[in-house]
């Protein structure tokens, strides 16, 4: 936990505290990369040209 609480400028217990519990940071981890995975791979496969 000590690069991403370092990234986001908190100390260690404020994660939880941020977000309720484990679970509820792990969600919102997860829906945050989706989004932006998902995101991303929507554009790549817009900006090559088809398979034959």
């Amino acid at each position: 936990m000590g690069d991403p609480t370092a990234a986001m400028g908190i100390r260690a217990p404020s994660p939880y505290a941020a977000f309720g519990d484990k679970a509820t940071l792990f969600n919102e981890a997860i829906q945050v990369f989706g989004a932006t995975a998902a995101s991303f791979h929507a554009r790549s496969a817009r900006s090559r040209p088809p398979r034959r």
